[in-house]
């Protein structure tokens, strides 16, 4: 840090920097804004851990909180929309012999799942598709080309060297991952779209307000604890996909050393301490 010069009294000097405590819990105002810029680069070290952990789980590892996420449903993975050329296969068949065990578990997981839907043809789960594709179709919320594609697929239209290329594309399939909104609205750039990063006296909340199309907020319905609604399977239609912290599975200890490193870098910068000292300062 580079030299601060100070052109008041000592004892005024002194008194600022004994109300520092008083100023980070908000029981005093925050004139300089100071304590705000503080705590907005809490937040975004906090965005940036929630953000890999959410990496870690889209790709079926387990994060620090010890949350792991269900694997894609087989209707879930038959309606994306999956390139299968040449160089995307043979990328993909390169990036397996690199995964670790969680990775290759889901990887293997959905290749069973898309397998049934594709080559097996398992009746139920390709009606339960083609009704969820119906609804996309009517909603707008697929182009023309990507509806065709996959009524072509989910009709079993596709040769078995089409079909096998599929399972092969889809099984890579990330979680929570097709559009890339939520993940994206988490990352640690002031001003991410979707992002909430706010501050008050002595408060912090980061999230998301990204929404679904019928303006539910997504992280809220994928983190909820809340009892499932039950398919007739008897199986969650909406699996939980934790991604904030809760009771259960609390603020990691490594989460906790991070953010105070961020609060001690940030509190003995140069911009902070010329914020929270005020005009006397330089």
């Amino acid at each position: 840090m580079s030299t601060i010069r100070w052109s008041g009294e000592p004892g005024e000097l002194e008194d600022r920097l004994a109300a520092l405590p008083d100023a980070l819990a908000g029981r005093i105002p925050d004139a300089g804004g100071a304590v705000a810029w503080l705590m907005v680069q809490v937040g975004l070290t906090l965005l940036g851990l929630l953000k890999e952990a959410y990496d870690t789980k889209s790709h079926g590892g387990t994060d620090a909180m010890g949350v792991k996420w269900p694997a894609l449903a087989a209707t879930t993975l038959a309606l994306r929309t999956i390139g299968t050329g040449p160089k995307v296969l043979e990328r993909l068949k390169e990036q397996l012999r690199t995964l670790g065990p969680e990775q290759r578990q889901q990887v293997s997981e959905h290749a069973r799942k898309l397998a049934r839907v594709l080559i097996h043809q398992d009746r139920a789960e390709k009606r339960q598709a083609l009704r969820i594709l119906e609804r996309k179709h009517r909603a707008g919320t697929v182009t023309l080309p990507q509806y065709r594609a996959a009524k072509k697929r989910l009709e079993g239209k596709l040769t078995p060297d089409q079909a096998k290329k599929q399972v092969l594309a889809g099984a890579f399939a990330l979680i929570l991952r097709d559009k890339g909104g939520l993940f994206n609205s988490l990352s640690p750039v002031v001003g991410a779209p979707g992002q909430v990063l706010k501050t008050g006296p002595g408060w912090l909340e980061v999230g998301s307000n990204v929404q679904t199309q019928n303006g539910l907020n997504l992280l809220a319905l994928h983190n909820s604890d809340k009892p499932r609604v039950m398919a007739k399977n008897g199986k969650p239609k909406l699996p939980r996909r934790q991604v904030l912290p809760d009771s259960a599975a609390q603020v990691p200890a490594e989460w906790w050393q991070r953010i105070n490193e961020t609060f001690q870098r940030g509190i003995a910068s140069r911009e902070f301490l010329l914020k929270f000292l005020g005009p006397r300062a330089s």
